[in-house]
C-alpha cells in the first residue's frame, strides 16, 4: 500500500510540475514561482524542488525550498545540501554547497537593482543593474538577513544584518552594514 501511495505522491508531483511549466510560457517564470511558494506541506516541498530542478540554470540535490520560498531568476545556480527557510527571497544568485537560511532570508541581484538618477523620471522606468551574489557554501544566515554582496566560505551571518559589502570567508559577521566580528572557530 505504501508503494501505491509513493506512486501516487510522486505522479501527482510531476503532473503539477508539468502545468506549472507549461503556464510559464503564458504568465512568466515569477509569477509562478510566487505561486508554488504558497503550496504548503511536503507537497509544496517537492513541487518547488522539481519546479526548480526544471527550469534554474542549475540545482543540486537535497535542496529544501520552505513555503513562501521564492527565485526569481532562472539563471540561478544552487548547489546541494541547502535549506531555505520560510519567506527567502533570492533573486541573481550562485549559492554553494551546505548553505542554511533561517526565515525571511532575501538575497538581492546586487544593491544597485533600481535607478533613481534622474528627477524627471520614474524611479520604475530607470535601469538599474542587476548582479550575481555569490555565498560559497558552508554559511548559516540568520533570520532577516539582506543580501547584496558577495559571502565568503564557511561565514555566518547574524540575524538581522543588511550585507552591502563583500564578507571574507570563514568568519561571524552581523550588523547594519553587516561587518566582520571575529574568525570562525
Amino acid at each position: 500500500m505504501k508503494v501505491v501511495i509513493k506512486l501516487f505522491f510522486h505522479s501527482y508531483v510531476s503532473v503539477l510540475v508539468l502545468f506549472f511549466s507549461l503556464l510559464t510560457k503564458f504568465v512568466g517564470f515569477e509569477t509562478v514561482a510566487i505561486r508554488i511558494s504558497q503550496i504548503p506541506y511536503k507537497l509544496g516541498n517537492k513541487v518547488r524542488y522539481a519546479f526548480y530542478k526544471k527550469h534554474l540554470k542549475s540545482l543540486g540535490e537535497n535542496v529544501t525550498f520552505s513555503f513562501g520560498c521564492l527565485v526569481t531568476n532562472i539563471n540561478t545556480v544552487i548547489g546541494s545540501n541547502v535549506r531555505f527557510g520560510p519567506y527567502n527571497t533570492v533573486g541573481l544568485a550562485n549559492l554553494g554547497d551546505d548553505i542554511i537560511t533561517a526565515q525571511h532570508v532575501h538575497i538581492l541581484s546586487g544593491s544597485k537593482q533600481h535607478s533613481f538618477e534622474y528627477r524627471n523620471a520614474p524611479i520604475w522606468k530607470q535601469t538599474g543593474t542587476i548582479q550575481c551574489i555569490e555565498l560559497k557554501g558552508d554559511n548559516w544566515v540568520g533570520a532577516n538577513v539582506v543580501i547584496m554582496a558577495n559571502v565568503g566560505y564557511g561565514t555566518v551571518l547574524g540575524s538581522g544584518s543588511v550585507v552591502v559589502k563583500n564578507i571574507p570567508e570563514m568568519c561571524i559577521a552581523a550588523g547594519n552594514p553587516c561587518e566582520k566580528l571575529k574568525e570562525r572557530p
